[in-house]
């Protein structure tokens, strides 16, 4: 019973953090997204869009971060196109 109500917390975080994402409220994306990864929820839409927001708030350091986490684990994914260009984009 506990794990169900651990996975229905972290989806509810996620849905809320992809909500505010859709609503350009970015910090507030990351703070209910970094909710559920604190929690050891690190689905890919967790580890793109903490990402995503951080881009949109020209933090470099944690947008390299989750965007890499995110490929590492999700090389062959439809987003991992727009995260390496993301990625390639602070690198070059």
């Amino acid at each position: 019973l506990k794990n169900n109500v651990n996975q229905t917390i972290n989806d509810n975080l996620v849905s809320e953090g992809l909500y505010f994402y859709n609503s350009e409220n970015y910090q507030q994306c990351i703070e209910k997204l970094l909710e559920a990864y604190k929690n050891g929820y690190k689905t890919g839409d967790v580890l793109y869009y903490l990402g995503r927001a951080y881009d949109y708030e020209s933090d470099m350091d944690n947008t390299l971060r989750y965007l890499r986490e995110y490929l590492s684990e999700y090389p062959d994914t439809e987003d991992a196109e727009i995260a390496n260009q993301i990625i390639n984009g602070y690198m070059n």
